[in-house]
């Protein structure tokens, strides 16, 4: 979804041309070809990991580039998988958004970790005209290749890379008017958010329309990085373990991914009524 702002900017635009979406998955799949989703123990704890990719429905794609400047919009769609989003050459790109919208300016980079439900943007210069080019996961500890990218005929593209792309109005600390504590932790297979389980008939947290809040997310014997998204307003992360957030964090976000032991600081205004249960 584009606003004003974004479509004035001289960044790639056309749909399916320059600009294109991306949404990742993982998935396991049977001998027979047959999509299966397997609930045990192991995947309650850490979550359904698949033996496959796929990218926008299809395994092993391969993307014909128009343009040597490319945009692609990458969503992590997988049930648990965090991934390290890379090209197989370690090629540098330019990532120009958050979750929750445009970056002050683009920032340049090689590898960008992206969690389940998380979203980012990236600019890509193709003008080398590769046919073998990947995008891909480094995360497990080698790599696998998700999509092929064949940019042998692409295009020149009118667009440049940009030097400033929006901004952001940065929340005050001293504007939050509450402070919120929120421990994720897991005891018999079960998360637990402040040591509660989820129920729909039960909620936990009341906020007051207009307020700005800063939750202190934190994860307290949890076995694993687990993404904490927050419905119905967009966050900013003040710090990571009382030092700033990534570079590649500094954006309007719903999403944060903790990791076991961290503590994150975010700051948030609550436009609209909300309640929350644990979950």
């Amino acid at each position: 979804m584009d606003d004003d702002i974004s479509e004035n900017l001289k960044i790639p635009k056309e749909y399916g041309v320059d600009d294109i979406p991306l949404i990742i998955q993982d998935k396991v799949f049977t001998s027979d070809g047959d999509m299966t989703y397997i609930l045990n123990m192991p995947t309650r704890i850490h979550g359904h990991l698949g033996n496959t990719y796929m990218v926008n429905g299809v395994v092993s794609p391969i993307l014909k580039a128009h343009k040597t400047l490319t945009r692609f919009r990458i969503l992590n769609a997988s049930n648990a998988r965090i991934m390290d989003i890379s090209f197989s050459d370690k090629r540098d790109f330019y990532q120009i958004a958050t979750d929750g919208g445009l970056m002050e300016k683009p920032l340049k980079s090689n590898l960008i970790k992206i969690s389940p439900a998380e979203r980012v943007e990236i600019l890509v210069d193709l003008s080398d005209g590769m046919d073998d080019l990947f995008l891909t996961d480094y995360a497990s500890g080698s790599h696998v290749n998700i999509m092929k990218i064949n940019s042998k005929n692409a295009k020149k593209s009118e667009y440049k890379i940009p030097k400033k792309l929006t901004k952001i109005e940065w929340i005050k600390e001293e504007e939050a008017t509450k402070h919120r504590d929120m421990v994720l932790s897991m005891e018999e297979g079960t998360l637990r958010v402040n040591n509660k389980t989820y129920s729909h008939s039960r909620i936990d947290e009341k906020v007051k329309i207009n307020s700005t809040e800063i939750w202190t997310i934190s994860t307290n014997l949890a076995p694993m990085a687990h993404p904490f998204h927050i419905h119905g307003t967009s966050f900013q992360i003040l710090s990571r373990n009382g030092k700033a957030p990534l570079p590649s964090e500094r954006g309007w976000k719903d999403i944060v991914l903790v990791d076991r032991g961290e503590e994150v600081k975010v700051i948030m205004r609550f436009k609209r009524p909300m309640q929350i249960r644990s979950a």
